[in-house]
């Protein structure tokens, strides 16, 4: 589930003037001072300095040709081993300043559609990207994305795997930048050779897992229906004036509107069990169907006025009287 990394290799474990040579597209610095070098190797960015390397790339791309397929965690070693022997760096002891953990979910429908669902998360600061395609939960260290991974994959050009073409990839990563022993709370700083281990990959599956259902889903499908049954209501021309009360600011205010604009779910809810209560069905019937525990938190649910429950009791003295006259005749 690892896709992009960070490695830092300190001076006097790398040669950076040797990095530079094994560069051929490193070039003239790039800052003021003339102290750091850019260049790409195998797909990764390498920043070189008189202080040491920085590596940065997918270590799914490089493993398995693309970062659409999840790289497992038999295969982080291996990743990280030839990566080692191709840039002639042992990585195995190299810092890890960065990680991206993530993995591809196959969805019935666009992964834009699923956004709408996902609400706010602790400290995270949430932001839609104005393309609607990516959405962010940024914190100053460490980041939440979801995207749509096969859109990102045709605008960059690359291949989509055969198994996966035609299909709603939804990606969603967790990202941390810097500080991975303070993040994770570990004992020890992150290494090339940790990320392999299978305590701390555990560990990242769990965060992964933590981090996404700490977000806040939002039932929009209440809504919809809600607004659906509005609309039937309205068409139906349950259309008689109700005067109800609101406070705004402390100030209670009455006002008139069409009974199809109050009608929701919860009142269809309430309208079948007094409906089923006036039919003379038994309540411990009706919370089997509702799904109450108890007959008063049952009857907070029925609503009959004065007239109603005179027409319920004469009904039921009717049947009683009927059930003496059978057993007389």
């Amino acid at each position: 589930m690892y896709d992009t990394v960070r490695f830092w290799v300190k001076r006097g474990e790398v040669c950076p003037a040797g990095i530079r040579l094994l560069l051929p597209d490193m070039g003239r610095p790039r800052n003021e001072n003339g102290r750091f070098f850019y260049g790409t190797f195998k797909g990764f960015t390498v920043t070189v300095s008189r202080f040491g390397v920085f590596l940065q790339g997918s270590l799914a791309k490089y493993y398995l040709g693309n970062n659409i397929e999840t790289l497992r965690l038999d295969q982080v070693e291996n990743a990280i081993e030839s990566l080692s022997q191709d840039f002639g760096v042992d990585l195995r002891t190299a810092s890890v300043t960065r990680v991206d953990f993530s993995t591809v979910i196959l969805t019935d429908q666009p992964p834009a559609r699923y956004y709408e669902f996902l609400g706010k998360s602790g400290r995270y600061r949430r932001y839609l990207y104005s393309s609607g395609l990516t959405l962010y939960y940024n914190l100053k260290k460490r980041r939440l994305i979801f995207y749509d991974k096969a859109a990102e994959t045709q605008a960059s050009q690359a291949e989509i795997p055969t198994e996966f073409a035609g299909q709603n990839l939804f990606r969603y990563e967790l990202r941390f930048f810097g500080r991975l022993r303070q993040q994770l709370k570990l004992r020890h700083d992150v290494t090339g050779a940790t990320l392999y281990d299978n305590g701390f990959y555990r560990l990242m599956v769990q965060r992964w897992h933590d981090e996404f259902t700490n977000i806040s889903k939002i039932n929009i499908m209440n809504t919809k229906l809600n607004e659906y049954i509005k609309e039937i209501c309205e068409k139906a021309k349950i259309n008689d004036n109700i005067e109800v009360q609101t406070i705004t600011a402390g100030t209670r205010q009455r006002k008139i509107v069409p009974k199809w604009k109050l009608v929701s779910t919860h009142t269809a809810r309430r309208s079948f069990a007094s409906n089923l209560y006036k039919s003379g069905l038994q309540p411990q019937t009706i919370m089997k169907l509702t799904g109450h525990r108890t007959l008063k938190a049952f009857m907070t649910y029925i609503r009959l006025d004065d007239t109603e429950h005179f027409t319920l009791a004469q009904k039921h003295m009717e049947e009683i009287q009927k059930s003496t006259l059978s057993e007389i005749c």
